[in-house]
This record gives C-alpha cells, sequence and structure tokens, in this order.
C-alpha cells in the first residue's frame, strides 16, 4: 500500500498547491495492522490463546468450575532511538458486530514524528519494519507453524 500512499499524499500536495491552500507539512506518520485470528484452527477456548503469544498469563489452575471467558491487553514500546512509538492491544471480539464470529483482534500501531514528506515515507517504513517484527516476536513458535511464517 505505500506505493498507492506516497501516489496519494503527492496528489493531495498537488491539489494544495494547484488551490492555494499551503504547503502540506507532516507533523506525524502513522501505520496501523489489524490482525483477526478467528475461532478455529488456532485457538477453540480462551485458554488456548496463551499458546498463540509470547508470554501471555494463562490462568489454567484455575478452580474447576471458574473458565477463562474473555481477555484485553496492552503493551506499549519505544521504536528506539526515539524513531516513535509502537501499541499493541489485543481483543477478544466479534468481527463485523455483535452477531459475527469470535476473533482475537490484534491492533498494532506504530507512528512517530515527521518534519517533511520524506521522514514522512521514512516513517512509514520504520512503522511497518517495527510492526512486522514485534508481531512475529510476540506470536508463539505454535503460532507461526499454524500461519505458515516464513523465516
Amino acid at each position: 500500500m505505500r506505493p498507492e500512499f506516497r501516489e496519494l499524499f503527492e496528489g493531495f500536495n498537488a491539489f494544495a498547491d494547484d488551490h492555494q491552500i499551503g504547503a502540506i507539512r507532516p507533523n506525524q506518520w502513522e501505520v496501523t495492522y489489524v490482525n483477526h485470528i478467528p475461532r478455529g484452527a488456532a485457538w477453540s477456548e480462551p485458554a488456548d490463546w496463551a499458546s498463540l503469544f509470547r508470554g501471555l498469563p494463562s490462568i489454567t489452575d484455575s478452580p474447576e468450575d471458574i473458565r477463562l471467558e474473555s481477555f484485553g491487553s496492552e503493551w506499549h514500546f519505544e521504536i528506539a532511538p526515539q524513531r516513535g512509538r509502537l501499541h499493541m492491544d489485543l481483543k477478544h471480539a466479534r468481527a463485523g458486530g455483535p452477531s459475527g464470529p469470535e476473533v482475537l483482534r490484534l491492533t498494532v500501531t506504530a507512528r512517530g514524528a515527521a518534519r517533511d514528506a520524506a521522514s514522512l515515507y521514512e516513517g512509514v517504513d520504520i512503522g511497518r519494519s517495527a510492526i512486522v517484527r514485534t508481531f512475529r516476536a510476540a506470536t508463539s513458535d505454535r503460532a507461526h507453524q499454524l500461519w505458515e511464517l516464513i523465516s
């Protein structure tokens, strides 16, 4: 999507110039990936979620009549050295609304400061790389096998 983004951004700049609106001065870049992990092959019960993510707490030793029903978690990271921030949000949800299929929704957003178009494009690349690497680091070997992620 990066080439399309660049084309649209340059078109918007030309529009602003043609209509004497003024130069577009980006002050922030942002990249977001939204991953839906449907109930089925990867997980069937909430207790399975810990097998998909590294370090995710699991309540497997709870009393017999107490079962994990839902879960939500947030993580926040610096993209060092001070290049931006990365935010991960994992929630149990329903895709498409209340009657949709059950999913784990992992939203990963990277954002940082921009000074001009060049730093905007550089930031988009930094953000995409940070998201992809963090997704791989946060998910388990079992999940990588299920999703056929290539090293």
